[in-house]
C-alpha cells in the first residue's frame, strides 16, 4: 500500500516537473524571438542598418564554438556593404 502511493507520488511530481520545465522553455523561447524582432523592428529604415542588425542578432545567439561561421557572417556583411556603397 505505501510502496503503491509512493510510486503514484513519484510520478506526479516527475509530471509536474515535465509540464513546468516545458512551460518555462517555451516562455524562454518567446522572450529571445521578441527580443530579436524588437531589435530589428527599431532601425528598419536603413537597409545597411537592417543587416547590422541581422548580423548582430545572428552572432549573439551562436555560440562561441562555431567560430568559423561567425567569421564567414562578418565577412559576407562587409562584402555586402562595401558592394552597396
Amino acid at each position: 500500500m505505501l510502496q503503491e502511493f509512493t510510486e503514484r507520488l513519484g510520478y506526479l511530481v516527475y509530471g509536474a516537473y515535465n509540464a513546468a520545465a516545458v512551460i518555462v522553455l517555451l516562455n524562454m523561447l518567446i522572450a529571445m524571438m521578441s527580443r530579436s524582432f524588437d531589435s530589428i523592428q527599431v532601425n528598419h529604415t536603413c537597409p545597411c542598418i537592417q543587416r547590422e542588425h541581422l548580423r548582430q542578432t545572428v552572432l549573439f545567439y551562436l555560440p562561441e564554438s562555431l567560430l568559423s561561421v561567425r567569421q564567414q557572417i562578418k565577412c559576407s556583411v562587409l562584402a555586402l556593404d562595401a558592394a552597396s556603397h
